[in-house]
């Protein structure tokens, strides 16, 4: 019986004196058809080897999964069920916006099949006068994870993020923000004047008082219950924090809902932050406004308060202290590190404090402070 079209065929050849096993590959670049035949001793070799062959031939065809362009793959196969219910959802979120900013727009149409090397070093090599080297690697690190994810589900054969060099960014890294004597000085004397509804104040002003003398993230403070506060020890428990993330509803009016973990950050975000004087008045005077309600920093109706509402109340405060240019609330934090640095304060203790993985990360941050603390010291000594 014939074959069927593009099945190939099987016969003897009196030239040869061999077995063949043909098959059509395609056509040459003047027309003509183009085959590929394969020489053996018997019919059922050839026949083996015509089988082997057609083997190979589909599982180098691209599968469905193949030919949908990056965009479509990365947001509905590997974001959507690969990892969307393995991180948290800040992440998640943080790793959506990379994908959506960074590598969507450029080569986010191409199909799976057919991204190459030289695409994504384009797009590499294209990121540095505008982004940061965090920014570039993490979407390094997004594209690579995808591929990988691919190639285990035989969806490509191989990745293509593996021949890619990352580039160096030509961006100056942004120094942190660390508030002067003047401006710490003036937004404390903003934070504490009497509050009065509609008119002046701020109900929660002893809140950054409070960010200022513990260092405390935005989302730990607000997340922060009076059960987590020990007044007798004078110590404050950091057990918990809270973020922001998007809504996935379609329905829902609002863009962001707010989670509480229960986990911080990391470990070593989990910790005792000793309360100083300033901190102690701070605590005093917010319980007095929210010591019937569940967290430190509680609305009126005793509801938590959010990490962007206590964000927007701080740019508040900056401009009626008439700042022309507003520092965001994590300068709180670093300004209270390094206000312990400038005391002689060891870096471990610091990282502790400020609930670091580990010491080269404060080093890493502080790095500025650090070695202008070494310099004001070396210039004490007159002669060694």
């Amino acid at each position: 019986m014939r074959r069927e079209k593009g099945n190939g065929s099987i016969f003897y050849s009196e030239e040869r004196k061999r077995w063949v096993a043909c098959v059509n590959v395609g056509y040459t670049s003047k027309g003509t058809r183009k085959f590929k035949r394969m020489y053996c001793k018997t019919e059922q070799e050839a026949k083996k080897c015509l089988r082997e062959y057609k083997n190979n031939i589909a599982k180098q065809q691209p599968s469905e999964l193949a030919k949908l362009s990056l965009e479509s793959y990365m947001r509905n196969q590997w974001l959507e069920k690969a990892k969307k219910k393995s991180m948290k959802p800040s992440s998640y979120d943080r790793l959506e916006r990379t994908c959506e900013h960074q590598i969507f727009p450029v080569i986010g149409d191409i199909q799976m099949c057919s991204i190459t090397v030289n695409d994504i070093q384009s797009l590499l090599n294209d990121m540095p006068p505008k982004y940061s080297q965090s920014v570039i690697k993490k979407t390094y690190d997004a594209l690579n994870a995808c591929f990988d994810f691919a190639v285990k589900n035989d969806v490509i054969m191989k990745n293509p993020v593996g021949s890619v060099t990352v580039p160096k960014s030509e961006r100056i890294t942004k120094e942190i923000e660390i508030l002067s004597d003047e401006d710490k000085q003036a937004i404390k004397e903003e934070c504490i004047k009497p509050f009065k509804r509609g008119v002046s104040g701020y109900r929660l002003g002893y809140a950054f008082i409070l960010l200022l003398n513990t260092g405390m993230r935005e989302g730990e403070i607000c997340a922060l219950e009076w059960a987590d506060v020990d007044f007798e020890k004078l110590i404050i428990r950091i057990n918990k924090t809270v973020s922001e993330v998007k809504i996935r509803d379609d329905s829902a009016d609002a863009k962001y809902k707010t989670i509480v973990y229960n986990e911080p950050k990391t470990k070593s975000s989990r910790r005792s932050i000793p309360i100083n004087k300033a901190a102690l008045d701070a605590l005093q005077h917010l319980h007095e406004i929210t010591g019937s309600f569940k967290y430190v920093l509680s609305t009126a109706n005793g509801t938590m308060v959010k990490p962007r509402k206590l964000a927007n109340t701080f740019k508040t405060i900056q401009k009626n202290c008439g700042f022309e240019k507003t520092y965001g609330i994590h300068a709180l934090r670093h300004t209270f590190a390094s206000n312990l640095f400038n005391k002689g304060t060891d870096v471990k203790i610091v990282s502790k404090l400020l609930g670091h993985s580990s010491t080269s990360i404060t080093c890493n941050i502080y790095i500025h402070v650090i070695e202008d603390v070494k310099a004001q010291a070396v210039a004490l000594i007159d002669e060694v």
